[in-house]
């Protein structure tokens, strides 16, 4: 008896938090699929280093279009390598790929760049169904700190990167210029909410093309919530995280501006800005009666903040599973993040910190933030009172129900 063939899903990732994200999603896949996860040159070579350990650790399948390596001399050669070299070898490598695997769908984070928006265009010419499911909330990373502004010298537009995107746009089609998921070469759009829906239809996508299907960590919140009512379960997830139910758990999770795509700290600086924060906390909830629980960024090394144990504080790797660690805290304190969302469906008191002032945050899912460490030492100290305001509007629209659920129907 002939077995029949799996048809076959690639999950087109560029960053470490959209792979974790993809990745919640195997088990719930693999029965009816074939999985596996598709990285092009929009991953940064570091990385790429670390999503492909991980599939090789875990046995995931994938597939990895790299960059060409070319001698420093060609490199040098103004827009040869960079776009001309390069565009025509992703293109090449591209359609080797197609050529060579079955695709059926992809699934990618975003469409709005050349390489995910090319390769989708390509996929669709062969019957592929393209989808781009989103993982996170887009902020804009305009930082406005007045003293890094005045160490920044004008700089008129570049030509050069101007004709640099014109040259891709030739070689491979429009790409960098969508600023809207779903703008690209994507059938279908599956969204978080109906509010990112409209906002999205607003800037010009396809009404038809937009389905609202939620957000994994919605489920694995309704999922938590219920099993954690369980004082056996409860005291055994603890006992795992090491979490002392005895003491006031504040829950800190990171925010890199250290790298390049997303602020302007060094290492150095990024870990002076979180000591800070820790040293504030500890101005009103010493060691003895509260534990700080850090939870690093899927993009961040764990080590960078070894130091900050001295201050008493549990520090969590990027596999720690985020619901958990907001559901035995008894405060909440980030920056803007979609997993912002966690704690507010969960209706735990919050702080956000906005103290770079990133243009935007604000309008995103309604949050009061706070711009100062005096301001958060003063709401510490509020919370510690049982006199802190709801730092977000209670929005029910925010959340959508059955998120898996949702997700997989659209899939299928």
């Amino acid at each position: 008896m002939m077995i029949e063939k799996k048809p076959t899903i690639w999950l087109l990732c560029h960053y470490p938090g959209s792979y974790q994200y993809f990745e919640a999603l195997i088990p719930h896949l693999e029965a009816s699929y074939q999985v596996n996860f598709l990285f092009t040159p929009k991953v940064k070579p570091i990385y790429l280093k670390e999503m492909e350990k991980n599939c090789q650790k875990k046995n995931y399948s994938f597939y990895s279009i790299k960059k060409i390596n070319l001698p420093v001399f060609f490199q040098k050669i103004p827009l040869l390598c960079d776009p001309i070299i390069f565009s025509l070898d992703y293109k090449w490598k591209s359609r080797k790929f197609l050529k060579n695997n079955q695709v059926d769908k992809i699934i990618a984070s975003s469409d709005t760049n050349f390489y995910h928006n090319y390769l989708m265009r390509k996929a669709k010419q062969k019957k592929a169904e393209t989808f781009v499911l989103q993982w996170s909330f887009i902020f804009e990373r305009e930082i406005t700190r007045k003293e890094k502004l005045k160490l920044k010298p004008y700089r008129p537009p570049n030509f050069k990167s101007y004709i640099k995107q014109k040259l891709t746009n030739l070689l491979m089609g429009r790409g960098n210029d969508f600023k809207t998921l779903g703008g690209g070469a994507s059938d279908k759009i599956g969204v978080i909410n109906q509010r990112t829906k409209n906002s999205f239809i607003k800037e010009g996508i396809n009404h038809d093309k937009i389905s609202v299907v939620g957000f994994l960590d919605f489920s694995q919140i309704e999922k938590a919530q219920k099993e954690l009512t369980n004082p056996e379960i409860k005291q055994k997830i603890a006992k795992e995280y090491s979490i002392n139910l005895g003491k006031t758990n504040i829950a800190v999770f990171s925010h890199p501006f250290n790298i390049k795509d997303v602020g302007d700290l060094s290492d150095e600086e990024q870990l002076a800005f979180f000591e800070k924060i820790i040293q504030s906390i500890r101005k009103v909830f010493p060691q003895e009666t509260a534990d700080i629980l850090f939870k690093i960024h899927p993009a961040e090394n764990i080590n960078l903040y070894k130091p900050l144990e001295k201050y008493g504080v549990k520090i969590f790797n990027k596999e720690s599973s985020n619901g958990v660690i907001v559901y035995f805290s008894n405060l909440y304190i980030s920056h803007f993040s979609t997993t912002n969302l966690i704690p507010m469906m969960m209706q735990k008191p919050c702080i956000f910190l906005n103290i770079f002032t990133l243009a935007g945050a604000e309008q995103k899912l309604g949050q009061i933030f706070t711009p100062t460490h005096q301001e958060l030492v003063e709401k510490l100290r509020a919370f510690q009172a049982n006199q802190l305001p709801l730092q977000y509007r209670d929005d029910p629209t925010l959340f959508t129900k059955n998120s898996l659920e949702k997700i997989l129907a659209w899939i299928n």
